[in-house]
């Protein structure tokens, strides 16, 4: 009798276990990850999370399941989640690279474009 409820107690916490995984998707608000980068992270962990613990790799977090961040300087960034159970936590890490923002620049000159001519 010990044994079949210890053996049953092992496959509960084996079967528990298993059905916990932490992971999730990001997606980029204008679909480009150029600065400034308003990012939306969506939690697809399985099981029965009891909360969430965000960090950006930029020393800013959250405890949203499905927070919304920007990232306003370029880099790559490390953002990690960590998924709480009721007996556990679960950590599942991703690099974000975002892009500097394009910058156009020119020169003019103004005693050109007043008189006919080819302006370069």
């Amino acid at each position: 009798m010990k044994n079949t409820f210890a053996i049953l107690c092992l496959l509960f916490l084996f079967n528990t276990t298993i059905s916990q995984t932490a992971n999730f998707n990001y997606q980029s608000a204008t679909g480009t990850y150029c600065t400034p980068s308003t990012i939306k992270f969506t939690q697809i962990s399985t099981g029965d999370p009891t909360g969430f613990v965000w960090t950006f790799g930029n020393n800013n977090g959250s405890n949203m399941a499905n927070p919304t961040f920007t990232f306003t300087t370029s880099g790559t960034f490390t953002v990690r989640l960590i998924v709480i159970y009721k007996k556990r936590t679960i950590t599942v890490t991703k690099n974000i690279v975002v892009n500097p923002a394009v910058v156009a620049h020119f020169e003019m000159d103004r005693n050109n474009i007043c008189t006919p001519g080819t302006i370069q």
